[in-house]
């Protein structure tokens, strides 16, 4: 598909309480159909949200919510969504304990180089952390009434975007279109928390980035793993080929023209 019948990416839904919450949606296909809008939505934290907030959710119809953030977490900032049945598929972040090295200043600061070197680890380790609940939610999306749903972590950006990135691929969606998915939450999101004075500014960018980079390197290590991405989704994350065209058939249609509309 030329560049320019791409769409652009879903603009975010405006709320106060988080600023990265976006259909997955609109996305060409490489068969020339669309990913279906108002089906899967992705987001950062839901625990700020406020009344207003909730009132402009409620109209998305949202029924179920997956929480990818780690236990301590989801305790500490509750996830709430209200009328939508939230499943919890805690994938852990180790940051708290980075963050804290140096923090007595008896150690140098945390500096660019070495939250590289965090985020690159990151990535390699998520297919793995996330696959179990990745089987989980391809289940929870082929059944019947867990539609419209939206999966979210803290920013909406690393464990989201991971996620977000291989409901894509498996919808046939091209790699460029995938990218430019993840790489809108450097457009969107505005982080709502502060990190240790000896976090240097360059490090603290860094982890609040999203690099293609990184999302490369988690579908370099399913390829290095399993052999292919087709082979993941069949072998460990269950997707055999009817399973496979019944997401199909759920999260996409053909992609019509404005002109070729005709409503109902």
């Amino acid at each position: 598909m030329d560049h320019h019948d791409s769409p652009d990416p879903p603009t975010p839904v405006k709320l106060v309480g988080a600023t990265n919450l976006r259909d997955l949606g609109g996305w060409p296909t490489a068969t020339g159909h669309r990913v279906r809008r108002g089906l899967i939505y992705r987001s950062d934290s839901l625990a700020a949200l406020t009344d207003a907030d909730h009132t402009q959710i409620a109209a998305l119809n949202i029924r179920v919510t997956c929480d990818l953030r780690g236990e301590r977490e989801s305790i500490r900032a509750p996830s709430i969504l209200h009328g939508a049945i939230r499943h919890a598929f805690p994938i852990e972040s180790r940051f708290e304990q980075v963050a804290r090295l140096g923090a007595d200043g008896q150690r140098p600061a945390f500096d660019a180089s070495q939250m590289t070197q965090y985020m690159r680890d990151v990535y390699r380790n998520l297919p793995d952390k996330a696959t179990p609940h990745l089987r989980q939610l391809f289940a929870l999306i082929l059944q019947n009434h867990n539609l419209p749903l939206l999966f979210h972590c803290t920013a909406g950006k690393d464990r989201t975007g991971f996620v977000a990135a291989v409901i894509l691929k498996a919808l046939q969606v091209p790699q460029s279109s995938i990218e430019r998915d993840y790489l809108a939450t450097n457009e969107s999101w505005i982080p709502a928390f502060s990190l240790p004075g000896h976090v240097s500014p360059e490090a603290t960018r860094i982890l609040c980035s999203a690099e293609t980079e990184w999302l490369t390197l988690a579908f370099d290590v399913i390829d290095q793993h399993h052999g292919s991405f087709d082979d993941y989704l069949h072998t460990v994350l269950q997707l055999d080929e009817s399973s496979r065209h019944a997401l199909l058939e759920r999260l996409t249609e053909p992609a019509v023209s404005q002109t070729s509309f005709t409503p109902r």
